[in-house]
Parts: C-alpha cells; sequence; structure tokens
C-alpha cells in the first residue's frame, strides 16, 4: 500500500472556485495559488485541506492546526490565525457539506465498477424493465416485474426484488437488498442495507442450534422473571 486513501484524488478547488461553491467570502487576505484538494478535522487537516469551525471551543485549536482553508462564522473569523486563509460564511457547516460533496462526490452516491450499461454476471429477468441509461454493476440480481428508473445505478451484489420500482437517478449500493420498495427520483440507499417489508419477528442472526437458541431463550425469560417476581 502506497498511500492509505479512501476515495480517487479528487480536482483540486482553488480559494475562488471554493467561494464561489459555498457562497463564502474570504476574511483578509492571502491564499492565492492555494489549492483544496481534501477535507478534515482541525486537528489532522494540512495545508491543502479545507477544515471547519463552528464554536468557540473548536476556534481554541485554530493556533496549532495545520489546515490551510477554514470555514466559520462572521462572529469567529478574528479568531483565524495568518497561516490559515478564513472563509466566512453564515452556515458554515452547510458550506463545509458543499465543498467535501464536490471534491468526493463517490462518498455521496456510488460509482459503477464496471462503467455504463449492463456488466456481465448481472442476472436480470426477463420480465424486469429497464429504462435506458440504466447501470448493473456484475452480480447484481433484479427480480421479476421489477422496474429501474433511467439513470439508476445497481451495484455489485445487490438484490433488487419482484415488483420492486426504482426511480430515476438513483442508486442501490453494493450488496444491498431492495424488496416491497417503492424508491423515489434520485434516491442513494447506501450499501449492505435493506429496504422494504420487514417480517414482525427475526430469528438470531448467528447461526446456532436451535437446542442452544431454546436454551438460551429460556435463561432470558428466567432472568427476566426472576427480576420481575415481587419481593
Amino acid at each position: 500500500m502506497t498511500e492509505a486513501v479512501f476515495h480517487t484524488r479528487p480536482r483540486p478547488l482553488d480559494l475562488a472556485g471554493l467561494a464561489a461553491l459555498t457562497g463564502a467570502r474570504a476574511h483578509g487576505r492571502g491564499g492565492e495559488g492555494l489549492a483544496v484538494t481534501g477535507v478534515g478535522a482541525l486537528d489532522w487537516a494540512g495545508p491543502c485541506d479545507l477544515a471547519l469551525v463552528v464554536d468557540e471551543e473548536a476556534a481554541a485549536a485554530l493556533p496549532l492546526s495545520r489546515a490551510g482553508v477554514c470555514l466559520v462564522a462572521p462572529s469567529l473569523a478574528g479568531r483565524v490565525p495568518a497561516h490559515i486563509v478564513a472563509l466566512v460564511s453564515d452556515e458554515p457547516a452547510r458550506a463545509f457539506a458543499r465543498a467535501a460533496r464536490a471534491l468526493f462526490p463517490a462518498a455521496v452516491r456510488p460509482e459503477p465498477l464496471f462503467g455504463p450499461g449492463v456488466a456481465p454476471g448481472a442476472v436480470i429477468h426477463p420480465d424486469a424493465r429497464l429504462e435506458p441509461d440504466v447501470t448493473v454493476d456484475p452480480g447484481a440480481v433484479i427480480g421479476p416485474r421489477a422496474e429501474i428508473g433511467r439513470g439508476a445505478l445497481i451495484g455489485a451484489n445487490a438484490v433488487v426484488g419482484p415488483e420492486v420500482r426504482i426511480g430515476r437517478g438513483s442508486a442501490i449500493g453494493s450488496g444491498a437488498v431492495v424488496t416491497c420498495a417503492l424508491i423515489g427520483d434520485r434516491v442513494v440507499v447506501g450499501p449492505a442495507r435493506g429496504s422494504g417489508m420487514r417480517r414482525p419477528w427475526a430469528p438470531p442472526t448467528r447461526r446456532v442450534s436451535a437446542g442452544s437458541w431454546f436454551r438460551t431463550t429460556s435463561s432470558r425469560r428466567q432472568r427476566l422473571g426472576r427480576s420481575r417476581r415481587p419481593s
């Protein structure tokens, strides 16, 4: 492993682009030629990272921070030291989220592993209906009479059950299971999560024998019974 990273290295944002994107304004001078390529907490952000400060307690750590740019509320602009460029916003947390989304869009919406279209290894029932520009990654299963809207993404090993409707521009993450569901446009279902109707009772997820499970539940009932026994 050459570098511990989670996302593709983003296209840098200069200070003017960052201000236009977030609606923030620069406080003071400096920042010429600065390129922001990441976001981070104040205590570990580096010279090319954008940080966020929302209160006086966090502002106390500003002198020790190595962040290149920091989003702050107007009341905290004077607390930002000279080695950090201050971007002032009335809603700094919202502005920070916009910047992070622009730098790392894959963190918000899954991206296809094999490019657009239906990848080899995907299984689509003949009675399912897919609009144009739907992407289905390898291992995904789409059940009978399911309908997938234009521009949607079905991640690797995801399961879309019978009769499910998924709106346009939506994304189903890798390993997710969607059953008995109507999902609107531009909705993101995270990886390895389920959606749809639930049974009123489900057995333990841990594999145990019927006898050991009975003994476990019996002892639990006994403990509950003792706790409720009048003194």
